[in-house]
């Protein structure tokens, strides 16, 4: 089995060349420190002057073994190219660095995509919890206004995936993006661009504020963006519960 790997994007890549060697040939690195260990490993480990993320997909099954060595591209691989676009496109991200996928002519291993950590990031979660909640939640509506200006359809837009900086005084904010290997570019459908109010949010009032932010960004109809936001939402709850 063949390795690729890609570092490229920036000089990160070959300022980190070492660390990716080491992966490749071992995995991850003996003094990584796991910090999330689910289906997928994340997990950081100093490098240079800098910290690097590294998330170690599980293995696919073996139809998707198969798929993705023959077909499709992999989840690093994705991330890896999504995140160099959004920046390419003026949004932010944490430094691409470099994604290492085994692939065989009809099989597909091991694949890691790797990061700048950026300990100074806030998750989108419990938004009341924060001093500036409401000007935290019309800068979310804003952002997702430009988002969907500009065609981008995250999948997997939830508060985990959807970080954040603040100034001191909850003046400006700024947004930046995890976990992006489920992506569709160059999507204006209204109909699909809703799904991102699906899990983002789980109040009503939170909803309100950032769909109001949304459409007076857009130029639509606040109540309609709401009730439509709304929806998506109780939706999803309902195929949760």
């Amino acid at each position: 089995m063949s390795t690729k790997i890609i570092t490229h994007c920036s000089d990160n890549g070959r300022l980190h060349s070492s660390l990716v060697e080491r992966i490749v040939e071992s995995g991850l690195p003996s003094e990584a420190i796991v910090i999330y260990r689910g289906r997928n490993v994340v997990a950081t480990v100093p490098s240079g002057e800098i910290t690097v993320n590294i998330k170690a997909f599980a293995l696919p099954n073996i139809v998707n073994r198969f798929v993705y060595g023959r077909f499709r591209d992999g989840k690093a691989r994705r991330s890896f190219f999504n995140s160099c676009r959004l920046l390419e496109m003026g949004f932010k991200v944490p430094d691409p660095i470099a994604f290492i996928e085994e692939r065989g002519l009809f099989t597909f291993g091991r694949s890691f995509y790797l990061s700048r950590h950026m300990e100074e990031l806030t998750e989108m979660r419990y938004p009341e919890r924060h001093t500036f909640m409401k000007p935290l939640l019309e800068a979310l509506g804003r952002e997702m206004a430009r988002l969907h200006k500009a065609g981008v359809w995250m999948k997997d837009f939830s508060p985990g995936n959807v970080l954040f900086t603040c100034d001191d005084d909850g003046s400006s904010f700024s947004f930046y993006f995890v976990d992006l290997n489920r992506i569709e570019f160059d999507t204006f459908s209204p109909t699909k661009l809703d799904h991102m109010w699906e899990r983002i949010l789980f109040d009503r009032e939170q909803l309100a504020i950032a769909t109001r932010s949304y459409a007076m960004e857009l130029g639509l109809d606040p109540d309609k963006v709401l009730q439509s936001a709304l929806r998506r939402w109780q939706d999803y709850v309902k195929r949760h519960s």
